[in-house]
């Protein structure tokens, strides 16, 4: 766990402190600082600023140790920027980070961070922006880290066990691969050149930089070089659209095994994260 600095223990042992929250949005599309508070704040000291915003939490769970591992940030967006950017970029997988600093202590390391945890989609009500999170903070305690059940629950083509022979390599081809498109649409983009097999791309991400802004999106459907997404881009695809691709998974063994145009390289059955023997209904079957 991170030690205190000097400086934030005599604040929080102080008569009178002023506290406030900061709040660290990590998007593709950059890294959206906002403050808690009726001013903006400058933290560390000639530092970054964080926007004055009006802030609020709800839908807090902490474990036994009192670590909070799940919340909801609700943030002002009376003037539409945040509904801005939920339509530029993804939300969904990005890291939120919450920091309390105090005004009297403005050190680099003058922070507590009180959570820092993977976006889930947000929603939009009236004019306020909720996004959901877990933390990603490591327990004082040992914790399982394996999900237990039938399908496979590895990240595909992380760094461990999935990717540990190689087999899905999403840095290089076959799995990976970069272009510019011929043309496409809001849903679509069309490359000649991409004459993989029929659905080779589904569950994969479709990066590609649109209108001065980078997109990621989910892909459900490939075929004769035409990608099909999950979310219409706010602008849309056209020629020269430069973009990148990266192979994806539907955590099944028959993926895992290769004989999908889907999945790894070659057979990767060896590193597959699911349970086989377990039912759906995650009871053993019998042997």
């Amino acid at each position: 766990m991170k030690a205190l600095s000097t400086a934030i223990q005599t604040q929080q042992a102080a008569q009178e402190k002023r506290p406030v929250n900061l709040i660290i949005l990590e998007l593709d599309s950059g890294t959206l600082r906002y403050a808690a508070a009726k001013q903006s704040v400058t933290f560390p000291a000639a530092g970054n600023t964080y926007t004055a915003k009006a802030i609020g939490y709800g839908g807090v769970q902490t474990s036994s140790e009192g670590q909070i591992g799940r919340l909801s940030v609700r943030m002002d967006n009376t003037a539409r920027d945040m509904m801005s950017y939920a339509n530029t970029t993804q939300f969904k997988g990005r890291m939120l980070t919450i920091w309390k600093v105090y005004h009297g202590a403005s050190g680099s390391t003058d922070y507590e961070e009180i959570f820092r945890g993977v976006m889930e989609d947000p929603s939009f009500d009236y004019n306020w922006i909720t996004i959901p999170a877990t933390s990603s903070l490591p327990l004082k305690q040992k914790y399982p880290n394996r999900t237990y059940g039938k399908m496979c629950d590895l990240s595909f083509g992380g760094a461990g066990l999935c990717n540990a022979d190689n087999k899905a390599n999403l840095a290089a081809a076959p799995l990976y691969v970069t272009g510019t498109s011929d043309r496409g649409g809001a849903t679509q983009l069309y490359d000649n050149a991409l004459n993989q097999a029929v659905d080779f791309w589904n569950y994969g991400r479709l990066s590609c930089y649109i209108g001065g802004v980078s997109q990621e999106r989910t892909v459900v459907d490939f075929a004769g070089g035409t990608v099909t997404f999950d979310v219409a881009c706010s602008v849309s695809i056209s020629s020269a659209t430069r973009y990148s691709l990266k192979a994806g998974c539907p955590k099944t063994w028959a993926a895992c095994s290769a004989v999908s145009p889907w999945g790894p390289t070659a057979d990767n059955t060896a590193n597959y994260g699911g349970f086989l023997h377990v039912d759906q209904k995650g009871t053993y079957d019998e042997w």
